[in-house]
């Protein structure tokens, strides 16, 4: 744990009072360049708050730069099983790199401590035991878990759900309604892909101007009423009106005169 790095944490204002509470979850079991590995259970069992709410909050984290993403690691946990770990790289300022310069100097810098590694920390899960700490430092960068933080921190498409990105959504969408949708593909065992999501925003955009509702009420029918897509005609009012058939037939049973009904019944 960083107390410096918590102390930068803790004056943030721009953060609400969760974000906060997370953020500070997160630092604690940070090293001092601000890498963590905790998983989404560990914070949601430390901070008494439930697993959806630690996502949603991430999520916000990371699109607010608080939080940044890093690469899939292997590590093992306490039942000596080979997982993938998550790991964040904590930056308290947000997307502004220039002001997360602290004593250790830029984060981009290639050597070996800038490279992701699990470190054994009891409590989260520890590197692979069979890594030679011994070997060459020129073999050790040549693994396959040597992507340096900076290429994260420039990355543009790290805000992404399920794999699907939303870099591009307009800004009428809220990000939470996709991610619910996204969420409800994956339970209905019918993941989106990149391209049906874009697909369904162009269509949920079209509802102002075609049905009269806003984007996100149009989106968040699909969940409502068991959609597993979006179309237009499906958000039209039905017409309970008879059709114009009916109404000739009815016409013509009324012109019908009653002699003529008692004739054809005898």
């Amino acid at each position: 744990m960083s107390l410096e790095l918590m102390e930068r944490v803790w004056k943030l204002k721009e953060l609400n009072s969760t974000e906060k509470y997370v953020l500070l979850a997160y630092v604690s079991y940070a090293d001092e360049i601000g890498r963590a590995w905790p998983s989404k259970e560990t914070i949601a069992r430390c901070t008494s708050l439930s697993k959806t709410t630690i996502k949603r909050t991430v999520n916000r984290l990371c699109t607010k730069g608080h939080l940044v993403e890093m690469p899939l690691q292997a590590g093992y946990g306490a039942d000596s099983k080979l997982r993938k770990v998550r790991a964040y790289l904590i930056q308290p300022e947000g997307l502004n790199p220039t002001k997360n310069l602290g004593q250790h100097g830029p984060l981009s810098t290639d050597t070996e401590e800038s490279v992701c590694q699990v470190h054994n920390v009891p409590g989260i899960l520890s590197a692979p035991t069979g890594v030679n700490q011994q070997a060459d430092p020129l073999k050790r960068r040549s693994s396959r878990f040597t992507e340096p933080p900076n290429n994260i921190i420039k990355n543009k498409s790290f805000n992404n759900h399920r794999g699907i990105i939303l870099d591009n959504l307009p800004d009428s969408i809220d990000p939470e309604i996709a991610r619910e949708i996204i969420d409800y593909r994956e339970k209905q065992k019918k993941p989106l892909t990149q391209g049906a999501f874009n697909r369904l925003i162009k269509t949920a955009m079209k509802a102002p101007e075609v049905v009269g509702i806003t984007a996100n009420a149009a989106l968040q029918k699909i969940p409502d009423r068991g959609w597993q897509g979006l179309e237009l005609e499906w958000l039209k009012p039905t017409q309970s009106k008879a059709s114009p058939h009916v109404k000739k037939s009815n016409r013509r049973s009324r012109d019908i005169s009653i002699s003529e009904m008692l004739n054809d019944q005898w």
